[in-house]
């Protein structure tokens, strides 16, 4: 009878053991999923800013076409525009890599 004990004492461990290692995996999961959710809101975050400085440049475009800046302002909106375009490219590759992690391509 004693050795029965014995033995159902050690499944009991070892059920233990496994359900012990079980939580720390799920909670190692999680944590894992917090820090993805936090580096997408970091990138949302970011393309924020990228559209509230587009919509900038695009109110400035409005204004030069409606001829209501003076040529200082059309001159620095120029400058930001060139900026603007030779990141560009760069800009719209980062946007989708942003959008492919986020919608969890490897």
């Amino acid at each position: 009878m004693s050795d029965n004990r014995i033995e159902t004492r050690d499944n009991i461990d070892k059920m233990d053991e496994s359900a012990i290692d079980w939580c720390n995996n799920l909670i190692g999961d999680l944590r894992r999923e917090m820090e993805r959710l936090n580096d997408a809101h970091k990138l949302i975050e970011w393309e924020r800013g990228l559209l509230r400085k587009e919509r900038k440049l695009l109110q400035r475009e409005r204004e030069i076409l409606n001829g209501t800046l003076n040529q200082s302002q059309v001159r620095k909106t120029e400058s930001i525009g060139s900026a603007y375009s030779l990141h560009g490219t760069t800009l719209m590759k980062l946007r989708g890599a942003a959008r492919l992690w986020l919608d969890g391509a490897p």
